[in-house]
C-alpha cells in the first residue's frame, strides 16, 4: 500500500472502464483524490461506493487543465510530497509508487516519465492512435498544469527522468468491445485488467500499441 504518494484521478461518463481503476487504486494507495463533474450515465454510483474510501469532491467541469489543476490543489492539501496521475481507464503494471518517490527525493527529480500501452481493437496489424507513449505521471506536488483546455500536460520546475519499469496500460478504446472478443487468450486481457494483475499484463504484449520497447 503506498501511504506516501496521492493518486489522483478525474472522471466523467466512464461506467465501462472506471470499476478496475478503482479496484487498483483500493489495493495499492491509502489516499486518493478524485474529481468528478455530472455524468449521464452510471459513473456517480459507481463512485459512491467508495466514498468513504476515497476523497471524491465535485467541481463543475470547464476544461480539463482546469479540471486537474483543482485536483492538484486538493491534493496539496495534503502532508505527502508526491502525486501519481491517472485516467479512468487506466492501471500500471508497477505498484511501488512509495520506493520510486523516495528515489526521486534523495535525487532531486520532480517527475518520472512512465510509457503508456493503448489496448487496440484490431488482431491483425497495429494503428497509430492520437495518444502520445511517453507522459509524465509521478511527479512533485509543486506541478502545475500547462494551461490548455485539451492538453493535461505537466509543466515541472526541476529534473525530469524516464523510468522503464513501470508502465500504464490504457484500455479504454476496446473496453465496449469485451463482448466481441472469442479467443480465451484475449478474453483473459480484460480479467487480468480487472484483477489489476500488472505482472499478468505483460504476457499480452501484442495487444498494445507501443513505439519505445520497454519490456
Amino acid at each position: 500500500m503506498n501511504k506516501n504518494v496521492i493518486a489522483c484521478m478525474i472522471v466523467k461518463n466512464c461506467e465501462d472502464t472506471i470499476l478496475a481503476t478503482l479496484n487498483f487504486l483500493d489495493n495499492y494507495f491509502e489516499k486518493v483524490v478524485i474529481v468528478y463533474d455530472d455524468s449521464v450515465d452510471n459513473t456517480g454510483d459507481i463512485l459512491e461506493r467508495y466514498r468513504n474510501r476515497f476523497r471524491i469532491v465535485y467541481n463543475k467541469f470547464v476544461d480539463f487543465s482546469q479540471q486537474w489543476s483543482f485536483c492538484i490543489k486538493l491534493a496539496n492539501e495534503m502532508d505527502e510530497d508526491y502525486l501519481l496521475k491517472i485516467d479512468s481507464d487506466e492501471v500500471y503494471t508497477y505498484t511501488k509508487f512509495d520506493k520510486l518517490a523516495s528515489l526521486m527525493k534523495l535525487n532531486d527529480i520532480k517527475g518520472l516519465f512512465f510509457s503508456r500501452y493503448n489496448l487496440q481493437n484490431d488482431f491483425n496489424h497495429y494503428k497509430k492512435t492520437g495518444f502520445p507513449d511517453s507522459q509524465i505521471r509521478l511527479v512533485h506536488k509543486s506541478v502545475r498544469m500547462n494551461g490548455k483546455p485539451v492538453d493535461e500536460g505537466f509543466v515541472l520546475d526541476g529534473k525530469i527522468m524516464g523510468y522503464s519499469g513501470c508502465n500504464i496500460v490504457h484500455f479504454g478504446h476496446v473496453r465496449n468491445e469485451k463482448n466481441l472478443i472469442q479467443k480465451s487468450e484475449d478474453r483473459q486481457i480484460f480479467a487480468d485488467v480487472d484483477n489489476c494483475d500488472g505482472e499478468n499484463m505483460k504476457k499480452h504484449k501484442h495487444w498494445f500499441l507501443y513505439r519505445n520497447e520497454l519490456w
